[in-house]
């Protein structure tokens, strides 16, 4: 590769970087938008599950937990991301609990 051609790939590069960075910034931002509204959608049926049966919602809570544990392991153990949405559930389903903590 001479130094034309390298010199032209970075000046294609760098043409391009402004457009890739705001790209990123808008897809960024689209992630954060739809983390809030899935923490309030498991907010809001928490509260309902809450408030159907206290006693049977704690008994199935467990069993609810294992298995969206094992749905979000299944493809990578050791998953970051599964780990810190399985706590941000635990800690929407479990308030009381997180609280005595």
């Amino acid at each position: 590769m001479s130094q034309d051609d390298k010199i032209t790939g970075l000046t294609t590069l760098s043409a391009h970087h402004g457009e890739m960075i705001a790209r990123l910034s808008e897809a960024q931002s689209d992630v954060a938008v739809k983390q809030v509204a899935l923490q309030m959608a498991v907010r809001f049926v928490a509260g309902i599950l809450r408030g159907i049966d206290s006693d049977h919602y704690r008994h199935q809570l467990g069993s609810y937990l294992a298995m969206l544990e094992d749905a979000l392991n299944r493809e990578d153990p050791d998953s970051d991301l599964a780990r810190r949405v399985l706590e941000t559930v635990k800690a929407t389903l479990e308030p009381e609990e997180a609280e005595e903590e």
